[in-house]
């Protein structure tokens, strides 16, 4: 199994902690100064740590064996397993509002897709998947006769020639898809 590494750098973790920091700041600053509502305060208190938890310990991996997607949520307290097999459908997804370029994996009788971040173009972060990581997630979903991989592998292995070639995340293949040219 392959660990799919989040996209994210340290400026952009910087801010999240001194977000949390903050909130910390402000539970403390509330359990001192308004003491008839200390119990609301540490249940909110109690509540934001678990979300954040839950939201913070996540992995992402890549089965390319079985031909899976394996999500754990909080560290294993949710898990589930996308199958990338014959029923599986494959799409790049631009997230314009987000920024990114995901793909989107549904299993066969889902109502719902799973997402995989491959790109991130946001004020914070510009950052793509390794080369490496985006050809052998191609070569994975073409493996696994997942549908949708005959359009989806070529545009990752482009990514991952740009990107081998010494371009930038801003200029690739899977940015144009932001820009509307893809």
């Amino acid at each position: 199994m392959v660990r799919i590494p989040a996209l994210t750098t340290r400026s952009a973790m910087r801010w999240l902690y001194g977000t949390g920091a903050l909130l910390v700041g402000a539970f403390i600053w509330h359990f001192v100064t308004d003491p008839q509502n200390r119990p609301y305060t540490l249940i909110g208190a109690a509540v934001s740590v678990l979300f954040a938890c839950w939201i913070l310990w996540g992995s992402l991996w890549l089965d390319t064996e079985t031909g899976a997607v394996l999500a754990i949520r909080g560290r294993g307290w949710i898990g589930y397993r996308v199958p990338l097999g014959d029923g599986t459908t494959v799409t790049a997804v631009p997230d314009h509002l987000g920024g990114r370029v995901l793909l989107g994996l549904r299993p066969h009788g889902s109502r719902f897709r799973d997402f995989i971040q491959v790109l991130a173009m946001t004020i914070y972060v510009e950052n793509s998947m390794s080369p490496d990581l985006l050809r052998l997630l191609a070569d994975t979903l073409d493996r696994h006769h997942t549908h949708g991989a005959d359009v989806v592998g070529p545009l990752l292995r482009a990514q991952a020639d740009h990107l081998d070639a010494g371009g930038g995340p801003g200029d690739s293949p899977l940015a144009a898809l932001l820009q509307g040219r893809g």
